[in-house]
């Protein structure tokens, strides 16, 4: 089965309609037909909760498809990672090595721990994803993701 380490930018999407919306309709239909694993560390929670928060000042969706979003979002069962306490010291050293948010690190750290790529639209983070190998963007999701046809 192939697996992925989800960024808040691709799990946001799993309630906020953005770009790349058929692309997140194909990982949530292949994730919950049980062809494709996705992962998380546990910060992915905090961060698509501000996201939707910040939806919400912003007026693009109400409150309550905010709370309903949400508790979709945390019903799906995406494996949240805990890094313990080594995870987060090689999450602060790839921040300061990759000069990149600590939050960042953490993604990439998950992915080298699972031996996994990252899923992301970041095009910054899926860069630096990239330099070491680790990244598939969104919108490539369906060539990279996909079993392949029988």
């Amino acid at each position: 089965m192939r697996g992925f380490v989800l960024d808040a930018s691709v799990a946001s999407r799993f309630v906020l309609k953005e770009e790349y919306s058929g692309e997140v309709e194909a990982v949530l239909a292949d994730f919950r037909e049980g062809e494709v694993e996705l992962s998380a560390p546990s910060i992915v929670v905090s961060e698509v909760g501000s996201a939707l928060r910040k939806a919400c000042v912003r007026g693009l969706i109400g409150e309550e498809e905010a709370v309903d979003g949400f508790g979709a979002f945390l019903g799906l069962g995406i494996k949240l990672l805990d890094q313990g306490l080594d995870g987060c010291v090689s999450a602060l050293r790839t921040a300061i090595e990759g000069r990149m948010s600590f939050y960042d690190a953490q993604y990439l750290v998950a992915c080298r721990a699972l031996g996994v790529p990252l899923l992301t639209a970041d095009d910054d983070l899926l860069r630096r994803a990239g330099e070491a190998g680790l990244g598939v963007h969104i919108r490539d999701y369906r060539r990279a993701g996909r079993p392949a046809a029988s």
